[in-house]
C-alpha cells in the first residue's frame, strides 16, 4: 500500500494523471481491506491533489476537508502541514485566495520552525505568494525561503519559491526580470520532473506562459512545456495561442496537439498550422497530416493499449533508436522519454526493449530483423534492455 501511494504520488508529480489515479485507487482499496487509517489519509490527500489537478474541485474539496481533520495525522506535524497546504493550493487554483491564505497559515503553524523544515518552508512559500498585498515584502520572503531551501537541498521548495517570485514580478509589470527568473528556474524544474506544479501554475498565468514560451532560448524547454500543456484539461487555449508566436513554438504546439488532444482539436490545430506565416510550421503540419494518413491501422496501437505518443516511441525503439535519439527527434526532455518508455513496458507487461519490440512487430505483422539494430552493438543492447 505504501508502495502504491509512492507510485501514485510520483506519477502525480510527473503530471501522469491517469497512471496516478490507477495507483492511488488500488492503494486505497488495499488500505480499506487492511484498515490502515494512516495510509488511507495519505492516499486521500494525494487523491485530493489529483482531483484538483484535473479540475474536479468538488471531489478535491471533499477529500481535503476529510484529510485535514483526520485524527490519524493530527499529531504528525509534517503530514498535517502538507494536507493543510494542499487544501490551500486547491482553493487558490480554484480562485478562492482568501480561503487559501487561511489554509496556508494553518499549515505554517502546524509545521513549526524546526520539526518539519520541508513542510514549513513549503507552506511559507505558498503563503508568501498568496498574500500579495505587499509585493516587495512577499518577494523578500520568497527569496529567503528559496535560499533556506537550497541550503537544505529542498529543491522542489526552492524552485517553487523562485517561480512564485517570477510570477509576482510579472503581475506587477516587471516583465524583463520575471522572464529572466523563469529562464533560470523552469528548465531545472522540467529536468527534475516538477511537471504537475509547472503546468498547474502556467495555465493560471496564460499571458506569462505565452511570453515565456516566446522568449525561451532553449527549444527543448519550449517543446517540453507545450507537450505538458497539451495534456492539461485547460491547455488547448494556450496551445492555440503559442501556435502563432514563432516557428519553434508553432512546430512544438502542432506536435503536442497531435500527441495529446482530441481528434477534432487536432484537425483544428493542423488546419491553423497549414495557414501559418512560418514556412517551417506549414512544412511540419503537412508532414504530420501525411503521417496520420499513412500511420499503421489504429487497431494495432489499440490492441497494445498505448497512447499515440507511446505508439510513436515504441515504433522508434523498434527501429533501434536509443532514448537520446528519441529525445532529440521528438524534441522531448530525456526524463519525459524515459517516463514514456517505462509506461510502455508496464502496459505491455515486459521488462526490456527486446520484448517490447517483439510485441510491436507482432501487432504490426512485421517480421523480426536478424538483429535489433545495425547501429546498436551487443554491449549497448544489453545496457538498453534494463533501462527505460
Amino acid at each position: 500500500m505504501a508502495f502504491l501511494n509512492f507510485v501514485g504520488l510520483t506519477q502525480l508529480v510527473l503530471a501522469e494523471w491517469e497512471e496516478a489515479l490507477w495507483a492511488l485507487r488500488a492503494g486505497r482499496s488495499l488500505g480499506e481491506r487492511l484498515g490502515y487509517s494512516f495510509y488511507l489519509t495519505l492516499i486521500d490527500d494525494d487523491l485530493a491533489q489529483l482531483y484538483a489537478a484535473t479540475g474536479d474541485w468538488e471531489q478535491a474539496s471533499c477529500l481535503s476537508n476529510r484529510t485535514t481533520e483526520a485524527l490519524s495525522i493530527a499529531d504528525d506535524p509534517y503530514c498535517r502541514s502538507l494536507a493543510l497546504c494542499h487544501a490551500g493550493t486547491a482553493a487558490r487554483r480554484a480562485g478562492d485566495t482568501g480561503i487559501a491564505v487561511n489554509w496556508y497559515r494553518s499549515a505554517v503553524e502546524a509545521a513549526g520552525d524546526t520539526a518539519a523544515p520541508y513542510a514549513h518552508l513549503n507552506a511559507a512559500a505558498n503563503l508568501a505568494f498568496s498574500v500579495d498585498d505587499d509585493a516587495h515584502g512577499s518577494l523578500e520572503r520568497l527569496a529567503d525561503i528559496a535560499r533556506q531551501a537550497r541550503e537544505l537541498d529542498l529543491l522542489f521548495v526552492a524552485l517553487k519559491a523562485e517561480f512564485f517570485a517570477a510570477t509576482l514580478l510579472y503581475r506587477h509589470g516587471d516583465r524583463s526580470k520575471a522572464l529572466d527568473r523563469l529562464a533560470q528556474c523552469v528548465p531545472e524544474q522540467v529536468e527534475l520532473g516538477h511537471l504537475n506544479f509547472l503546468v498547474q501554475e502556467l495555465v493560471l498565468e496564460p499571458d506569462m506562459a505565452i511570453d515565456f514560451v516566446h522568449t525561451a532560448a532553449d527549444e527543448q524547454t519550449v517543446d517540453s512545456l507545450l507537450e505538458l500543456i497539451a495534456r492539461h484539461w485547460k491547455g488547448m487555449q494556450l496551445i492555440v495561442a503559442c501556435q502563432t508566436l514563432d516557428p519553434v513554438a508553432g512546430v512544438a504546439a502542432a506536435r503536442a496537439a497531435v500527441a495529446h488532444r482530441s481528434e477534432a482539436e487536432i484537425m483544428s490545430i493542423l488546419a491553423k498550422a497549414a495557414r501559418s506565416p512560418f514556412a517551417e510550421v506549414r512544412r511540419v503540419a503537412a508532414a504530420l497530416r501525411r503521417a496520420r494518413r499513412d500511420a499503421p491501422a489504429h487497431e494495432a496501437s489499440d490492441r497494445l493499449d498505448l497512447t499515440k505518443r507511446e505508439w510513436q516511441i515504441l515504433g522508434m525503439i523498434a527501429e533501434g533508436h536509443l532514448n537520446p535519439d528519441i529525445s532529440g527527434q521528438l524534441f522531448l526532455a530525456p526524463a519525459t522519454v524515459k517516463t514514456h518508455v517505462n509506461h510502455i513496458f508496464a502496459k505491455l507487461g515486459v521488462r526490456d526493449r527486446v520484448q517490447a519490440v517483439l510485441l510491436f512487430r507482432k501487432a504490426t505483422d512485421e517480421p523480426p530483423p536478424t538483429r535489433l539494430s545495425s547501429t546498436v552493438g551487443p554491449a549497448q543492447a544489453r545496457r538498453n534492455t534494463t533501462v527505460g
